[in-house]
């Protein structure tokens, strides 16, 4: 269903919002986006920023920037995103409107400078106050963590293994429970999950790998782990990720790895993954696929996505509660 057209002032460029996609018409094409493959979008100046988790030449993260004829026409453009936060992945990194505003008129005042001469200074300004004000938490504005951006070792070609799969659940389980030194060396040990997986199954049985990191100040406990499709789930994570496997809690700082499993593909059986997730602190649906996958916050805790992609025969998702 359509929800908004926003002129971009420029050669009839415009913005279409609908409930599934965001479209830019442009004089000879016409981009587009489902919200499910949208982080969250960037006020950058005289730009928009739309951080997506997946470009269209790869499966690697990509800034779309979005060209505006000044920072008022920006901002417009950015409101109108802002108010459709909720269908985005990481709502998380989405400067409040409200904010912005205060702080570009704040901004303005104090230095004087005319509408067309604050773009540079004014996001560098904007983007310090987003640390003191929204309190990202390590989170950048482009969708890092403490400097890292997770699926940067995916597709990492590694060795081949042979065995079977509770050889390669126990083995990563295991290590997975020893906990790591940083989030390179945790998102490295997903892609040999994945990897690992693959190996023994020859691309025929799909999973989903579903990392939880707890960045709020309270544990996170999970009241709930439904499978709804699928065979098995699995828990990755001891004391030294700072996860509790009797009461299922995430501590602050803590993390914890679920593995789903499908059952294998058949004339009869499409073989698709979905599990359902249940705490305090967020409700989440982890799918097969990109559109499928959600999460919503809740008490007061804030939810989303550093990593979102789904491939035939993998997902691979990281969410953040902050």
């Amino acid at each position: 269903a359509f929800i908004s057209y926003i002129s971009l002032e420029v050669d009839g460029e415009a913005i279409i919002l609908s409930t599934l996609y965001i479209y830019w018409r442009r004089a000879k094409t016409l981009w587009g986006r489902v919200w499910t493959n949208v982080s969250h979008c960037l006020l950058m100046g005289q730009s928009v920023g739309i951080m997506l988790y997946s470009g269209e030449s790869n499966s690697s993260p990509e800034l779309v920037v979005i060209p505006c004829r000044s920072t008022s026409c920006a901002m417009h453009l950015y409101s109108y995103l802002a108010a459709n936060s909720h269908r985005m992945g990481n709502p998380i990194n989405l400067i409040p409107i409200d904010i912005v505003e205060y702080t570009l008129d704040e901004f303005s005042t104090s230095i004087g400078f005319q509408d067309e001469d604050i773009s540079e200074l004014f996001i560098q300004h904007l983007e310090f106050v987003s640390d003191r004000i929204v309190g990202l938490k390590g989170i950048s504005l482009l969708g890092e963590l403490d400097g890292y951006r997770f699926g940067s070792v995916n597709f990492t070609k590694l060795k081949p293994i042979t065995g079977s799969e509770e050889d390669v659940l126990k083995r990563n389980q295991f290590f997975i429970g020893r906990g790591y030194s940083s989030w390179q060396e945790l998102d490295s040990m997903l892609w040999r999950l994945i990897w690992e997986w693959e190996c023994v199954h020859s691309g025929f049985c799909r999973c989903a790998v579903v990392v939880l990191i707890n960045r709020s100040h309270s544990p996170v406990q999970l009241d709930r782990v439904q499978l709804l499709l699928g065979r098995n789930v699995v828990f990755m994570g001891t004391q030294s990720t700072g996860y509790c496997p009797r009461s299922r809690t995430v501590d602050p700082a803590g993390s914890v790895v679920l593995f789903a499993c499908a059952v294998l593909q058949s004339p009869l059986e499409a073989g698709y993954v979905q599990l359902k997730l249940e705490s305090a602190a967020f409700s989440a649906t982890i799918a097969s696929t990109q559109g499928e996958t959600s999460a919503v916050s809740k008490g007061g805790h804030r939810v989303g996505f550093l990593e979102k992609i789904s491939k035939d025969w993998w997902s691979k998702y990281v969410i953040i509660i902050t």
